[in-house]
């Protein structure tokens, strides 16, 4: 392989210990191969250290390279994976989270869009419903022609996220990384800035290539806490359009927005736990 590769495949690792076979290898059975994974533990307790070194040996075979980073505390997502970002030597980062699945499609598909239209960020969509069951992911059977393009406007990542994180690609060499300070909403913050600053946004619309290790609502994720994601997206629109002004007549409907979803969700979290 180059060692400039066309991926770094990023992946934060903390207490991830039942999840993280399955998640590797969902990167590994990928059948495009020009990329190199940086693993960044983040002061885990429960690091599989044999684990680890069974896969660097099992990509060094295929030659892919393996960079796995310590760090000397707990940093937190953001500087996690802006830690390993500096770090990566390819030309687009893909996020993938410990507990998520990749479809071995995934790079396949993105490499071609990428190869035709070069954007500084795209995303395709994920599920929830195959949850942890990498051997039902396999028996897709995907091909590029199942897959269409869509330049997005950055109004609309305004008025709501588009994308989970191991959903989302982008051009390593873009200045913006996550706000360290955030920690609620901040993957959300950053697409909006990529969004908004470079205005070169692609969505691969098809079938999901990334199906997530929880549903949205998991219990042990920052997803859980609702009042505080909450808190973090209005954080979002204040910093946002207090700083772009010709959004600023948007506010008050931002707001009540994020407020309505909240109530939404109270009831909707009310009802499944009854």
């Amino acid at each position: 392989m180059s060692s400039n590769p066309k991926f770094t495949v990023l992946i934060p690792y903390y207490n991830s210990i039942l999840t993280i076979e399955e998640t590797l290898l969902s990167v590994f059975n990928q059948t495009y191969i020009d990329y190199e994974v940086v693993l960044v533990n983040d002061f885990s307790n429960d690091y599989p250290a044999e684990l680890i070194k069974a896969f660097k040996e099992k990509f060094r075979q295929l030659g892919i390279a393996f960079e796995y980073y310590e760090m000397p505390v707990n940093s937190g997502p953001s500087f996690t994976r802006n830690f390993g970002w500096d770090l990566a030597k390819g030309e687009y980062i893909c996020f993938l989270d410990s507990d998520d699945l990749w479809h071995p499609e995934k790079l396949n598909v993105c490499s071609g869009f990428i190869d035709e239209y070069a954007p500084a960020l795209l995303f395709h969509n994920s599920d929830v419903s195959k949850t942890g069951k990498l051997i039902e992911i396999l028996d897709y059977n995907y091909s590029q022609n199942r897959f269409e393009a869509q330049r997005i406007n950055p109004v609309n990542w305004l008025i709501k996220n588009l994308s989970v994180t191991p959903a989302v690609v982008v051009r390593k060499d873009i200045s913006l990384r996550f706000n360290e300070e955030m920690k609620y909403c901040e993957d959300y913050d950053l697409w909006l800035r990529i969004a908004f600053k470079y205005n070169d946004i692609l969505r691969i619309n098809g079938s999901p290539l990334t199906f997530l290790g929880k549903p949205f609502m998991g219990g042990n994720g920052l997803s859980s806490n609702i009042f505080k994601m909450r808190i973090g997206e209005i954080r979002l629109y204040t910093t946002f359009c207090f700083t772009n002004y010709l959004y600023l007549p948007l506010f008050p409907l931002l707001i009540t927005s994020s407020l309505i979803k909240h109530i939404r969700l109270i009831i909707f979290v009310f009802l499944i736990k009854k």
